[in-house]
């Protein structure tokens, strides 16, 4: 049986769903909206909006990081059998853990902005989905485990 900390990273196993349909440009219409509609969904706080910017901010960041780390991980995959580089695959760690960072990041800027009255028709993480990011962040001697929830 296979287990959950154990993946195999070959052509024909290698399932890294693309997230090339997600927007992650979202801070420019953040800023054209500021600018030229007075959006009253925007936070007018000054505080509450450098808080909203920075939620935009971080979820770009964090699907172009994923971006980036299945790039490099379709491009150590491609080489791996015929090849000892190595290096797409440390560039692909970088990027994921930048990935969950930035994530939890945004999560913590999410949570102050729906305390103060915002983002409350949006879609909340649970309790076990915020846990386990959190358990991503913090890594530990078998990081990949902790993500998975082992």
């Amino acid at each position: 049986m296979p287990r959950l900390d154990y993946v195999r990273l070959t052509k024909g196993a290698f399932l890294m769903p693309s997230v090339d349909h997600m927007f992650n440009k979202n801070i420019l219409n953040v800023n054209l909206e500021r600018i030229f509609t007075g959006n009253q969904r925007i936070p007018t706080r000054r505080e509450l909006r450098g808080i909203f910017v920075n939620l935009v901010r971080l979820t770009d960041k964090a699907l172009r990081e994923y971006d980036a780390a299945r790039a490099e991980l379709i491009r150590y995959v491609d080489v791996y059998e015929s090849s000892f580089a190595i290096g797409p695959y440390v560039r692909a760690i970088d990027h994921m853990e930048n990935c969950i960072d930035t994530s939890y990041r945004a999560v913590l800027n999410a949570r102050a902005l729906y305390a103060n009255g915002y983002g409350r028709q949006v879609l909340q993480l649970t309790d076990n989905q915020e846990r386990r990011l959190h358990r991503c962040r913090d890594g530990g001697t078998r990081p990949m485990a902790r993500c998975s929830g082992i």
